[in-house]
């Protein structure tokens, strides 16, 4: 089942993060790293239910929660048709289908918000992502180098696009 995340979601979202960047190394934040408050975690659902051009999906099965895709939209009049993605999905569904649910259900719903425009970034070396995303029509846009520091080794990413 996917849907809009809620402030009462607030606590298990910030678990749902948590435990996604513990099984990776491939997000922002690496095991710990992040520390944000409740408060701010019922900020950004906030945000992201008042804002025309953002939305907070989940992802839930029989076993919980199990992935999520945050939306931002543009604020500026020239960059409101446009979404920048956040995404995560847990190991134990990985190949499964939750990625491509919540990929359908953040372009349907895009579509029906008048934003034409998708786009993330993914490091370079999560391959699997890499041909996730293009598999669903992103194309890369050119190469970030060096953004991130992940156990003392710079990593590139990609930024990726679709238009819809």
């Amino acid at each position: 089942m996917i849907r809009e995340a809620e402030e009462k979601d607030a606590e298990r979202y910030k678990l749902l993060i948590a435990e996604l960047e513990a099984e990776t190394d491939f997000l922002l934040y690496g095991r710990g790293e992040r520390s944000w408050t409740l408060d701010r975690v019922k900020g950004l659902i906030q945000h992201c239910s008042e804002h025309p051009a953002s939305q907070l999906l989940l992802s839930e099965d029989e076993h919980g929660w199990n992935g999520h895709v945050t939306v931002l939209g543009g604020t500026a009049p020239r960059n409101r048709h446009t979404a920048r993605l956040v995404t995560g999905v847990k190991k134990r569904v990985q190949g499964k289908g939750v990625a491509d649910a919540l990929f359908h259900h953040v372009e349907t719903w895009a579509r029906d918000h008048g934003i034409s425009r998708l786009e993330l970034t993914v490091m370079t070396a999560n391959t699997r992502a890499v041909r996730f995303y293009e598999k669903h029509g992103y194309i890369k846009e050119g190469t970030k180098q060096g953004t991130l520091m992940v156990d003392g080794q710079l990593m590139d990413e990609y930024m990726m696009a679709k238009i819809l």
